[in-house]
């Protein structure tokens, strides 16, 4: 009878604390198309800034640029209007998310330098992500539209997965773009290593980088001649080689079923520090192109 109460009181008591919990979330929006700070209450609909079982909201239309100016811990973020652009811009700051969140279409999450993301919840983006210099990232990432990359030292630790219109872009335009994945990872898309002063460099700790059937890799040139991947690519798609591009294979092998094309003239796709299985791919030269083990 006792055990038969106990079990009773606990299971009341569980639905007390989920009830007390939908009962004090909420969605709070940023209320005009204005520039602001996120820790200025007077710019959000309850008064305050998100808390930690709110929903942040910033899309109403305009252009403008709300900075995470402290750290801050909220259950969901949705970023992005019908209309306009709305920015989340963050230096030095950690913002956690505890649920699945969303960037939609106009939304631009800049994370400048020094900054974590963290959460459990997948971050879907469907409109623009931007890492400059320094940055860390936890929670998984679905990215359905753009990354950027835009100076080094940045981390994406938790689960990255892309879609056939994701962007990998390396526009390096402060630096060297660099970003180190910690787990394999599949390019549905396409992986665009740009920078024209900078090279790119992509790492993966541990495992293999897919390029998927459709999906593309292009190196393009610029003034240090070559762009880096430090993991086993396994090619199912197309590389470009429009500029010189070094791949350090090891530990894993590389290996193509897929398609290689030396776009434009003088480049050398070279491949260092491991095994390569050429399965059949398709090789296709232009003037003075090398391809080098």
């Amino acid at each position: 009878m006792k055990s038969h109460l106990q079990s009773k009181c606990i299971k009341l008591l569980i639905i007390f604390l989920i009830a007390n919990f939908q009962l004090n979330a909420a969605n709070v929006n940023w209320i005009a198309g204005v520039n602001g700070n996120w820790n200025d209450g007077t710019k959000w609909s309850g008064g305050s800034a998100p808390g930690v079982n709110d929903t942040a909201v910033i899309n109403v239309a305009g252009t403008y640029t709300v900075t995470l100016n402290v750290s801050a811990s909220i259950a969901k973020l949705d970023l992005g209007g019908a209309s306009g652009s709305q920015m989340l811009s963050s230096t030095s700051q950690t913002l956690s998310i505890a649920n699945a969140s969303k960037i939609n279409t106009n939304g631009i999450l800049y994370l400048n330098s020094s900054n974590t993301l963290n959460g459990v919840g997948t971050l879907t983006n469907s409109g623009k992500l931007i890492l400059n210099y320094n940055n860390i990232i936890t929670c998984p990432i679905n990215n359905n539209d753009t990354v950027f990359v835009d100076h080094y030292s940045n981390s994406v630790n938790g689960a990255f997965t892309t879609t056939a219109s994701s962007v990998l872009y390396f526009r390096c335009t402060n630096n060297s773009g660099q970003v180190t994945f910690s787990n394999s990872w599949t390019n549905n898309g396409k992986i665009l290593l740009a920078g024209p002063y900078y090279y790119s460099q992509l790492i993966i700790s541990t495992g293999v980088l897919v390029n998927a059937v459709g999906a593309e890799i292009k190196s393009l040139s610029n003034a240090y001649l070559y762009n880096q991947i430090n993991a086993a690519v396994n090619n199912q798609g197309t590389i470009n080689i429009d500029g010189s591009l070094r791949i350090y294979t090891s530990p894993a092998a590389s290996t193509n079923t897929g398609t290689v094309n030396f776009t434009t003239p003088n480049n050398t796709l070279t491949y260092y520090s491991g095994i390569v299985n050429w399965n059949g791919g398709a090789l296709n030269f232009n003037t003075n192109g090398t391809l080098a083990f």
